[in-house]
């Protein structure tokens, strides 16, 4: 029998987002770690779309630090893997792939996490500067919606927070870095 799956819920860095207790302890927990959570915040997605289960932000965050799946450059893929199978969800890392390799892992029924530009801003210019935006240093969540790609873009800022955006395939392009995650369901 078929595993039947719901959609991805979505869950924002910000904390406290849409008057949901978030667990951090003070103020100076979220402003060292709100903007850092997209890692956090694509996991708890695929947690919860594979479970059922919305676990706590603050005690995923410390989990996944507790696990080293953090570094100064950000989350590490395989660390987050690592999180959302000790809530019971099979997944793998990968680097160096192509767009159209997420998209038939989608077709295939999984869902992913994605390393892309902020906002899929990448090659774009930055505001009053000559300088562009790279590929990656973001994670964002992914799923196929009636047949089209959609992405739960998390932020800690409102405006950036998207739920189901179907983002242009030239921004794609542009923007993502080669690595992604996959997840395949609850294990047993």
């Amino acid at each position: 029998m078929e595993e039947e799956m719901k959609r991805v819920p979505f869950y924002s860095q910000i904390v406290n987002w849409n008057q949901e207790d978030s667990g951090f302890p003070n103020a100076a927990e979220i402003e060292k770690w709100q903007s850092n959570c997209c890692g956090i915040a694509c996991v708890r997605m695929i947690i919860d779309a594979f479970t059922g289960v919305n676990v706590s932000y603050w005690d995923l965050l410390q989990q996944g630090l507790a696990r080293k799946a953090y570094n100064e450059i950000g989350w590490i893929h395989q660390g987050l893997v690592q999180l959302a199978a000790e809530h019971g969800v099979t997944g793998k890392a990968h680097r160096g792939k192509t767009w159209e390799d997420v998209e038939e892992s989608l077709r295939n029924g999984n869902l992913c996490i994605v390393s892309v530009s902020v906002g899929f801003r990448g090659g774009l210019k930055k505001a009053n500067s000559e300088e562009v935006f790279g590929k990656g240093g973001h994670l964002v969540a992914f799923e196929d919606q009636d047949g089209a790609p959609a992405c739960h873009h998390p932020s800690s800022l409102p405006e950036w927070n998207k739920e189901g955006w179907v983002v242009p395939a030239e921004a794609w392009t542009r923007s993502f870095s080669g690595g992604y995650m996959e997840f395949s369901g609850a294990s047993r």
